[in-house]
């Protein structure tokens, strides 16, 4: 797709047949990497269906198909047009044209640059994955060390909820909230609280506090605090003076900035505190210690 100067569009054929390539096939034609651009919402279908997938690369209908999206910006989506023609069922090529965009001022992300042209080991993650693949360490070096896994696996009936955790397109209060809601369940209320110590108030976040003070680990847990916060002021109760304190401290109104704020601020204590495990499981086994002794966690 090409924008005319009416504003329209010069379309052409997805068939990767007719597409160019690196090997000179069909010179006069667009190359299949050429990106096509979408608005965000033509991804809400497939977050509201249980039997589909949703990552900031890829949409997958369980083992039917699959197509690599670039969804790291969060005000678009990118699919290549062969992948379009190759991937997707006619069904959805329909479903998609409805929502598709100028590719005027688009670009592709850094990360899908660094994946699909640079072929990186080490391309940066979207802010998503990135938090996904935090929360994973944590758990396994948790997991290595104690025994048993920091967190719950995800109930059956919440086995969707990664793909609801997104940066917002916009600043709807609809979509701020139900990523604020599975954000909080994700990080915080699948904390096994029933390995961690017991803690003079309630809760996950307390208990899992009292234990890192156990282990001599000096952890910041604000991050968790400050969302749940952000689920008790903006879901769980009527607005009102909590939610007053928040904004400008926590909430600016831009709901994309302050979802990615705290997702970022959740990935560097998930990070850190898997180092801090990770040095602890260390120093224990050169003191001649056991790096799988529960006794420190159990309740």
């Amino acid at each position: 797709m090409a924008e005319l100067p009416d504003g329209g569009y010069r379309r052409f054929s997805c068939d990767p047949s007719k597409l160019g390539n690196y090997f000179g096939t069909n010179p006069d034609a667009p190359h299949y990497l050429t990106p096509v651009y979408f608005n965000p919402d033509v991804l809400d279908r497939y977050r509201n269906a249980p039997h589909f997938k949703v990552t900031e690369r890829r949409l997958s209908c369980g083992t039917q198909w699959s197509v690599e999206i670039d969804n790291t910006i969060p005000s678009r989506v990118m699919v290549y047009l062969g992948d379009l023609g190759r991937d997707l069922p006619q069904s959805e090529r329909r479903h998609f044209l409805t929502y598709e965009i100028s590719p005027t001022e688009q670009h592709v992300s850094e990360t899908a640059f660094a994946e699909d042209f640079l072929c990186s080991f080490d391309a940066p993650l979207g802010p998503v994955s990135a938090l996904f693949a935090a929360r994973d360490k944590l758990n396994n070096t948790w997991t290595t060390k104690f025994g048993h896994p920091l967190f719950r696996p995800l109930h059956s009936d919440e086995s969707d909820m990664e793909k609801l955790i997104r940066i917002p397109s916009g600043n709807g209060r609809q979509e701020f909230d139900t990523v604020i809601l599975n954000l909080t369940k994700y990080c915080v209320d699948y904390l096994d609280e029933t390995a961690l110590m017991s803690a003079e108030q309630s809760g996950g976040i307390n208990k899992l506090g009292a234990t890192l003070s156990r282990l001599k680990i000096d952890a910041d847990l604000t991050p968790l605090r400050d969302l749940q916060k952000v689920r008790s002021a903006c879901m769980a109760h009527a607005k009102g003076r909590k939610y007053e304190q928040l904004k400008g401290r926590l909430l600016t109104g831009d709901c994309p900035k302050d979802i990615s704020r705290l997702v970022e601020r959740l990935t560097s204590m998930m990070n850190r505190l898997a180092s801090d495990i990770e040095l602890l499981a260390t120093d224990n086994e050169t003191e001649g210690g056991t790096p799988n002794d529960e006794s420190v966690v159990a309740s």
